[in-house]
């Protein structure tokens, strides 16, 4: 049913659930009564007849509506799919229960979320409406919460395990959310729907940490694999948002950030800690036995070519930290007897990155981690020229723990005496 635009006419976007991509909107124009009222005849916009009802459209709908034009099915095909396929046989085919393709699924959840999570952020003070089950636009309104509400998670430590749940505020209010038919609208970031009211939050959220308390009061963990949740999932949370515990110790502590610098002609782990894995040498087993990897070759090992490896790190109190990730703090767990130990560490975000830039002023070229490497007569002379200045600067500048053999930075003196 078409729109005049002769009349009086609106535009509203319209929240409707998808059955495989989730919480999408629709933009579309719906004329408006003799006394201003939203009537049933509406027509859907898109970026091709949008210039037609720029009379009622500001400047930034025109990108609001071509990002809600990417989050429909018929786009999402064509960008996953640029063989002809209809719509029906491509989600069939990509999620199906059993012979669904996962990596597919995940790479277009990144592009809905991403989308999803820009038309959020500019449809505050627009018209917003829940859509019926009948493609009717206009069948519920709904609200943006015009400021962030805030998130603090709780857990409680007894003889029995460690119980974890969130709660949420909302202008100094408690938001009583669990049990109430919310929708997480938006996982990434979070976007929680309650009550006709689309939350966000001060700090991204990831839904996923939310989405199990919408039906559930909390989660108990078991003493049994409590350190490794700790470790794994409380320290990093706790990196990012406020957190409340019982049972157990958090400690924040702030310290001078001392700049430690450190070479070695032993290739750095790669992210995460896990050791180097060995490349398995080419062609078949021999016959009767596995054959062992070969360890990893480092070019020009032996020469001056072979590369000497930098790492910047922060000592703080007894902890070396990496120059990444820039948070405003970094946790680390310890166990004390029975019970355990959070100490918050304030991080100088702002020390850390002159420290490096210094270093990358002065010719290293320091990757965003804090990691680079040189050949290793080029890296001696860099070290020869600057490393006495960077120790008056307050530069702990050293060899590694991992290096093959002990390193002297130092000055050279002989004596000759008769």
């Amino acid at each position: 049913m078409n729109v005049s635009t002769a009349q009086p006419f609106q535009l509203v976007y319209s929240l409707f659930a998808h059955e495989y991509l989730g919480h999408l909107f629709t933009a579309h124009v719906v004329q408006l009564g003799p006394r201003g009222q939203l009537t049933l005849q509406h027509q859907t916009v898109s970026a091709k007849n949008a210039p037609e009802f720029a009379a009622g459209l500001e400047h930034d709908d025109y990108e609001l509506i071509k990002l809600c034009d990417e989050l429909q099915q018929e786009a999402v095909v064509k960008e996953f799919w640029p063989r002809k396929i209809t719509t029906a046989e491509f989600f069939l085919k990509i999620y199906h229960p059993e012979k669904g393709d996962k990596p597919m699924q995940e790479a277009i959840a990144r592009y809905v979320q991403t989308r999803l999570a820009r038309l959020l952020t500019g449809l505050q003070g627009k018209q917003t409406f829940i859509m019926g089950r009948d493609g009717e636009p206009t069948w519920h309104a709904m609200q943006l919460a015009p400021v962030p509400a805030s998130i603090l998670f709780h857990f409680r430590r007894n003889d029995e395990g460690t119980h974890y749940f969130p709660t949420i505020q909302y202008q100094n209010q408690r938001l009583d959310f669990q049990f109430k038919n919310a929708v997480l609208v938006c996982q990434q970031p979070a976007w929680l729907l309650l009550d006709d009211v689309l939350y966000h939050f001060r700090h991204d959220v990831d839904g996923r940490k939310l989405l199990p308390f919408l039906n559930k009061k909390f989660i108990v963990v078991p003493r049994a694999v409590e350190k490794s949740y700790f470790q794994k999932f409380v320290a990093p949370l706790m990196e990012s948002f406020d957190v409340h515990a019982r049972g157990f110790d958090i400690r924040t502590e702030r310290y001078l950030a001392r700049p430690h610098l450190t070479f070695s002609d032993v290739p750095p782990a790669p992210a995460g800690g896990a050791a180097l894995v060995p490349v398995r040498p080419p062609g078949p087993p021999r016959r009767g036995r596995v054959p062992l990897p070969k360890p990893a070759v480092v070019p020009g090992a032996g020469t001056d070519e072979a590369p000497l490896f930098f790492n910047l790190t922060f000592r703080y109190g007894a902890y070396d930290l990496p120059l990444t990730p820039p948070r405003p703090m970094s946790v680390q767990l310890e166990e004390d007897a029975d019970s355990y130990i959070f100490r918050r560490l304030l991080r100088s975000a702002k020390e850390e990155s002159d420290r490096a830039d210094e270093l990358r002023q002065r010719g290293l070229p320091l990757d965003i981690d804090g990691h680079t490497s040189l050949p290793k007569a080029e890296a001696f002379r860099w070290l020869h020229d600057h490393a006495p200045a960077l120790g008056e600067l307050g530069f702990q500048v050293q060899g590694g723990a991992s290096a093959s053999q002990d390193y002297f930075i130092g000055p050279v003196r002989v004596e000759v005496g008769i």
